[in-house]
């Protein structure tokens, strides 16, 4: 029994993206597609993980996410030392009626 040859040759990127296209439209199983046009299964599915893959020259694939781990945290506006030995740092900001209810439940401990 004689197999079939397969040309092999390097497709250009616009062979691959109508390549693509095509397989977008088939309802040919991928395998039978695939030997429709002469490439491997396998390089289709690559071909298609590479296409849904966001490229690095793509500004939508690269998010900016700041370093909180290297800013310097400001200091604590207020440190409330209790008798049982708890401590509280307050930070600025914090409401006078919060800051009562903080203490009244500090010491309740």
């Amino acid at each position: 029994m004689q197999r079939a040859t397969i040309e092999r040759r390097h497709k250009t990127p616009a062979e691959r993206a109508e390549i693509l296209a095509a397989f977008q439209q088939t309802e040919l199983s991928s395998h039978r597609f695939a030997r429709q046009y002469g490439i491997a299964a396998s390089t289709l599915f690559r071909w298609l993980r590479q296409a849904a893959a966001p490229s690095a020259s793509d500004p939508g694939a690269w998010i900016e996410v700041p370093n909180l781990l290297g800013r310097q945290l400001p200091a604590p506006a207020y440190r409330l030392r209790f008798a049982n030995g708890v401590s509280v740092e307050v930070g600025s900001g914090f409401q006078p009626d919060e800051l009562r209810a903080l203490a009244q439940l500090v010491r309740g401990l």
